[in-house]
């Protein structure tokens, strides 16, 4: 896996971007009931990003898939997926190219809100594209106070913070070429001093946004077959004010045994109290993507 494409990031945040070294490679094994080596077929509210910005032609959710969100919906909770757990990817975006420029433009909410980059600059009166890679990118968000009323929320004063990005040539069986949009998120309630993290992984590769369960190899959450991959991470009681760090990182992982190379996604974060210094750290979802490849055979990246 080469590298991890920036899309939208925060919602209401401020956002600082790094570059972090990426981790080496590690022995591993299988997650119980994985099926190595099998390619894939090839919260019931919806996330502000999914757009498609900076994807380019082709990528993403595309018109086709739109009147399937009701059944990715259903899907999921036949599945037994707790639907707050599910952030969809904005099936009704109409992302288009024009003059080597993707214009993410949709026609119904959720329209992308907050801080983002969708890969198009200006400094001349003529748009030009560009893309910002790399194995890691990190979120950062201070909290001094907040306060939050939304009537449409079943926990009135509950909003999300995400850190999106989307990995490019991310090898699925002997496909290496995948793209898959991953998502590190916090719901934070302020009355409660309540956060939790967890994640989500959709199929970028294709229209429909198939995932079978048969596209990991390990993991710590749940893919639930064929539509997504989520994971409840840790919960904490931080009250303002506090400082958070989410970061997503790519890597090969190389079976020391086969000397198949996994794609890895990562998903970690850092929490600082103003007062009280650390309160948490460290990596809670660590996902390898299934393989046959073997590493420096062909490649991995």
């Amino acid at each position: 896996m080469n590298a991890l494409r920036w899309t939208v990031t925060w919602i209401v945040v401020v956002v600082t971007v790094t570059s972090l070294s990426a981790p080496s490679a590690v022995a591993l094994g299988g997650h119980p009931g994985a099926t190595p080596g099998a390619p894939p077929g090839i919260r019931a509210t919806t996330s502000p990003s999914g757009t498609g910005g900076t994807l380019g032609e082709g990528t993403g959710p595309a018109a086709s898939a739109a009147a399937d969100a009701p059944s990715v919906i259903e899907r999921a909770k036949a599945a037994g997926v707790p639907l707050h757990d599910m952030f969809l990817p904005n099936f009704h975006a109409r992302p288009y190219v024009r003059g080597g420029v993707v214009h993410p433009l949709v026609s119904m909410a959720p329209a992308p809100m907050g801080l983002g980059d969708f890969g198009v600059r200006n400094t001349s009166g003529t748009a030009v594209p560009y893309v910002l890679q790399s194995t890691s990118w990190e979120g950062t968000l201070t909290l001094d106070g907040i306060d939050t009323f939304m009537l449409d929320n079943g926990g009135p004063d509950t909003f999300t913070v995400q850190l999106n990005a989307v990995t490019t040539n991310t090898t699925v069986g002997d496909n290496t070429s995948g793209s898959f949009w991953i998502q590190n998120v916090v719901d934070y309630t302020p009355s409660t001093g309540s956060l939790s993290l967890l994640d989500n992984i959709w199929n970028f590769s294709n229209p429909a946004t198939t995932e079978p369960a048969s596209t990991f190899f390990s993991y710590n959450g749940t893919p639930v077959d064929p539509v997504f991959y989520y994971d409840v991470g840790p919960s904490y009681t931080v009250p303002t004010p506090f400082t958070l760090d989410l970061y997503v990182n790519t890597s090969t992982t190389v079976n020391a045994t086969t000397s198949i190379g996994y794609s890895t996604v990562r998903f970690g974060y850092n929490i600082l109290n103003a007062t009280a210094g650390s309160v948490a750290h460290g990596v809670y979802d660590t996902v390898l993507f299934n393989s046959t490849l073997r590493a420096g055979k062909v490649p991995l990246t």
